[in-house]
């Protein structure tokens, strides 16, 4: 893998001269994270004394990595400003749209819901009319049938709901007819009387056909989520990959500096002490 080159200062100024003035004021941490760092290369531990000298520079490179972070947030923090106003333009934009879209897609569940309810009428009515074999039930279904349709839900297929209601009700009088007719009828009789129930059934039902609405087989609405600002995502949403990390320090061995900060993680170099 090859090794990442490092920009300097100067070459990031270059590149980015809008940011001149933020990054020169790296340019005096960094002077002294040199000078410290030609110092604490010079240490050898061999006794206590030696040790607590190690100890005292350990502390002043872990401020002065501190130093280094506290520039890094404070001349952030303006453009992660900036970068919120983009992102709240962005969704003052996206709200019609978003409205837009929640509508229609509540429209299309409400249809589909209303397809549904539909065909269960269609069903519950063939059904009933199905199951009926007596005269007072035949006066029964005639009753519910010539109840005057209020549910508001019908409103957009009021002419099909009320086409096949007058439908069931032209059906019913029939059946009832024809049950009436073979109470006291003969075999033949009565033959005669369900022939001709049949065709007059048959021109009944030709004249409205049942027509079932074709319903969307499928309609989902799974949480999803979309990370718009990382900034602001708790930490404990968030994993590190470890494996990448180590595979960039072993490809970055030879420039890495004890305790440099990058891009929020820290690199360091245990210390053993021999006494």
């Amino acid at each position: 893998m090859a090794k990442k080159e490092k920009v300097t200062l100067q070459e990031l100024i270059v590149q980015t001269p809008e940011l001149k003035a933020s990054l020169l004021k790296f340019e005096n941490v960094k002077l002294q994270l040199d000078k410290a760092a030609e110092t604490c290369l010079q240490i050898k531990v061999t006794d206590d004394a030696s040790l607590s000298i190690c100890e005292q520079n350990l502390g002043k490179i872990n401020e002065l990595v501190k130093a280094v972070e506290n520039v890094r947030v404070s001349e952030k923090a303006p453009h992660f400003e900036k970068c919120k106003a983009i992102d709240a333009a962005a969704a003052y934009v996206s709200e019609l749209p978003e409205s837009a879209l929640k509508h229609l897609k509540d429209q299309k569940i409400a249809w589909v819901k209303l397809n549904d309810d539909y065909n269960s009428f269609l069903n519950w009515i063939k059904g009933k009319y199905n199951n009926l074999l007596l005269v007072s039930e035949c006066d029964a279904f005639l009753t519910k049938l010539n109840k005057p349709l209020t549910d508001n839900k019908w409103l957009s297929l009021e002419s099909k709901v009320l086409a096949e209601i007058d439908k069931y009700k032209k059906l019913v009088e029939l059946k009832k007819e024809e049950l009436i007719a073979l109470e006291n009828a003969t075999p033949d009789e009565a033959e005669a009387i369900i022939q001709n129930a049949e065709e007059a059934k048959a021109e009944i039902e030709s004249a409205v056909e049942e027509t079932p609405i074709e319903t969307i087989s499928k309609i989902r609405r799974p949480w999803s989520f979309e990370v718009v600002d990382v900034s602001l995502v708790p930490l404990h949403f968030l994993m590190v990959d470890e494996s990448k990390i180590k595979a960039y320090m072993k490809a970055n061995q030879d420039t890495l500096k004890d305790g440099e900060v990058i891009n929020g993680i820290k690199y360091y170099k245990g210390i053993g002490v021999t006494v």
